[in-house]
């Protein structure tokens, strides 16, 4: 199986181990200004996913439980002692928990920023995006995959204030590296589409950290507040002046919410 790229960063061994994910369509860039507030306080591990950034495409990591194993590779080879702490943004955090749900022994916490436990509105399940609009980005992104992240990218922002300036931010990350790979693209797509991942959140005991933006169109408040009723050991923070990405619109925050979060899990 392919190995994911890790960019390492932050304090030297002796500090507590921070796994970052980012999310679709993105790469490990998209962290720059979250890492800036903590890289003087832990370890940073910031990946990119399977024909993302600095990752290549491995077919056979198209689903959730293969990137998981994925990810268990790039955790281990890296020789991490003890567990980490995990977030992962978006889809990122959909990986994040199955991992978790995979490896619980591997991870001491988990921070899900903006993520859904089913992306895809269901009857049981309301607060999630419209199947429709996630089988309509399907099909854009075979006729024109960047026109395509560029319309999610506005998505993400829509209605936030200071819009502009956090869609700027995007852009010219997306920018910085080499594009996605349209087959990443569309594997990622349909775990949006399909996954559901409430069973697996019933399992989870690690506490958890759920960061959302009150002005976030894809993941509502009340879909955070919802997952937090799966999870045995949640807390829910809501960033004012966000939307999808308040890592961005408020880093600060965004920080300050994730250092008192992770100084009060027990350690192992």
């Amino acid at each position: 199986m392919t190995a994911l790229h890790v960019h390492r960063c932050g304090l030297p061994a002796d500090g507590a181990s921070l796994v970052l994910l980012h999310g679709w369509g993105m790469h490990s860039g998209i962290w720059h200004g979250l890492v800036e507030q903590l890289q003087d306080r832990y370890r940073l591990y910031c990946i990119d996913l399977p024909g993302h950034g600095r990752s290549p495409f491995d077919s056979q990591q198209a689903s959730l439980p293969a990137m998981a194993e994925a990810l268990h590779d790039a955790i281990t080879g890296d020789s991490l002692d003890g567990p980490v702490h995990l977030l992962g943004w978006s889809l990122g955090g959909m990986l994040a928990v199955q991992y978790t749900a995979c490896f619980p022994a591997r991870v001491a916490s988990l921070t899900l920023i903006a993520s859904n436990l089913s992306f895809s509105r269901r009857d049981d399940w309301p607060h999630a995006m419209d199947p429709e609009v996630l089988a309509d980005f399907a099909r854009q992104l075979q006729r024109d995959a960047p026109q395509t992240l560029q319309h999610f990218l506005g998505l993400q922002v829509l209605a936030q204030p200071g819009a502009r300036q956090t869609l700027h931010v995007l852009r010219e990350q997306l920018r910085s590296e080499v594009p996605p790979s349209e087959p990443a693209l569309l594997a990622g797509l349909r775990i949006l589409q399909a996954a559901d991942l409430r069973p697996l959140a019933t399992e989870i005991r690690q506490p958890v950290l759920l960061l959302g933006g009150k002005g976030d169109r894809l993941v509502p408040p009340a879909a955070l507040e919802n997952m937090q009723a799966l999870l045995a050991n949640a807390r829910t923070r809501m960033i004012a002046n966000s939307g999808h990405a308040p890592f961005i619109a408020r880093p600060d925050e965004c920080a300050r919410q994730i250092r008192s979060f992770i100084e009060h899990v027990p350690r192992p």
